[in-house]
């Protein structure tokens, strides 16, 4: 899920022969408390061991193994997708767990933190704000958001990626979107949409792109291959 969005829920009827999981993370979407601030973000800022993202990445890991629990699961096909958090969070999922066979991350969140505050309003401004608040340097606060950058983690993936991004995007600019795209080592490919911003999945040709992407991994042929 993205950041802060709403619970949807999946018709179960429309994709008889698959499981479909969507998670919602700590404090976020239907594991989220009545009147709760979204500043996820700033959360546990002044350590790397209290930042907020280290337990929502270990949710990620928690959801993979709940998926591979079920027992109809055929833990060698399982897909993971999701734009902006979600965009980060599947990519995150690849790196830390190989049962991943394949994702769709589309205009990721969470990388390259130096180059995205200085040209990205948000997240940068309550972030910075926090840390001066709490006495952190400059120095400090970008060391432990080292530990959380997405391009830290993307060169672990060993399955194929499909990456979508929006030309116009300035919540997670392109070149975010490429900081960690460029160190996956796996087989790789994107998608763009030159007149897109934040919100590719308002865009047919991405689920298009995405449905193809998944359906040839399905395939024998690519199953050989991988």
């Amino acid at each position: 899920m993205g950041y802060g969005a709403e619970p949807w829920y999946n018709d179960p009827s429309s994709r008889p022969e698959a499981i479909e999981f969507t998670l919602c993370v700590r404090n976020q979407g239907l594991n989220r408390r009545p009147g709760e601030k979204d500043d996820w973000v700033t959360r546990g800022i002044a350590d790397k061991d209290t930042y907020y993202y280290r337990g929502a990445f270990m949710d990620v890991v928690r959801a993979i193994d709940f998926v591979a629990s079920r027992e109809k699961a055929d833990t060698s096909k399982i897909f993971a997708e999701g734009g902006s958090q979600g965009g980060a969070f599947t990519l995150v999922a690849a790196s830390l767990d190989r049962r991943i066979k394949g994702i769709a991350p589309f205009v990721s969140f969470l990388s390259d933190f130096p180059d995205y505050f200085s040209i990205a309003q948000w997240p940068s401004q309550p972030v910075l704000q926090a840390a001066q608040e709490q006495g952190i340097s400059r120095d400090g606060l970008f060391r432990t958001l080292s530990y959380f950058d997405v391009k830290n983690f993307t060169d672990m993936i060993t399955c194929p990626v499909l990456m979508g991004f929006g030309l116009q995007d300035r919540t997670c600019p392109p070149h975010t979107n490429f900081a960690g795209y460029n160190m996956i080592k796996s087989p790789k490919s994107y998608v763009t949409f030159p007149l897109a911003g934040h919100h590719v999945e308002t865009e047919a040709g991405w689920w298009a792109a995405r449905d193809a992407f998944f359906q040839k991994l399905l395939s024998p042929e690519t199953e050989q291959s991988y």
